[in-house]
C-alpha cells in the first residue's frame, strides 16, 4: 500500500468516525431533551449526559482537526527526509507526520499519527533513510527504514 492509499484510507476512516460520533451525539441530545420532560428523572443524571455530550464535542473537534491535517498533506511532494507530511517507516513502526492519532490498522499495516510537536518527531526531524536514533531514557534503537 502506498502513501496516497494510506492517506485516503485514513481520511475515509476519520470521516466515518466523525459521522458515527455525530449520530451518537444527536441521539444523546434527543435523549436528554426527552428526559428533561420526565419529572421523575434525576437532575444529576441529565447533567452527566450533558457532560458526556460535551466530551463528545471535544473528540469531534479533534477528529475534525485530524481530517483537515490529513486532507492538507501534499501528495505530490516526495520526501527524502523526515518532515511534515512524511510517511516514515521505522524498525519500530509506521508513522505519519501531521497530527497525532492512535494506531490505525490498515490490512497488515499499522499506522500511527504523530504531530510535529512530539518528541519522536523532534528527534528525527530532517533525518534521511538509514538514520538511527534513541529517545532519551528509552533503550529502543530506532532505525529509519524508508520515507515517503
Amino acid at each position: 500500500m502506498n502513501k496516497n492509499e494510506i492517506i485516503d484510507y485514513l481520511i475515509d476512516h476519520t470521516q466515518k468516525e466523525i459521522e458515527l460520533l455525530r449520530q451518537s451525539e444527536k441521539e444523546d441530545i434527543k435523549s436528554v431533551s426527552e428526559e428533561q420532560n420526565d419529572e421523575n428523572r434525576f437532575e444529576n443524571t441529565i447533567e452527566e449526559e450533558v457532560q458526556l455530550i460535551s466530551k463528545q464535542n471535544v473528540v469531534l473537534e479533534d477528529l475534525t482537526e485530524r481530517l483537515k491535517g490529513l486532507s492538507s498533506i501534499r501528495r505530490d511532494v516526495v520526501h527524502t527526509n523526515v518532515g511534515k507530511g512524511a510517511l516514515v517507516q521505522l524498525n519500530t513502526g509506521l508513522l505519519l507526520v501531521m497530527s497525532a492519532f492512535p494506531t490505525v490498522k490498515i490490512g497488515d499495516l499499522e499506522v500511527t499519527g504523530i504531530s510535529t510537536q512530539s518528541l519522536i518527531y523532534q528527534k528525527m526531524e530532517g533525518f534521511k533513510k538509514g538514520a538511527e536514533f534513541h529517545l532519551t531514557g528509552h533503550p529502543t534503537e530506532h532505525v529509519l527504514l524508508d520515507i515517503a
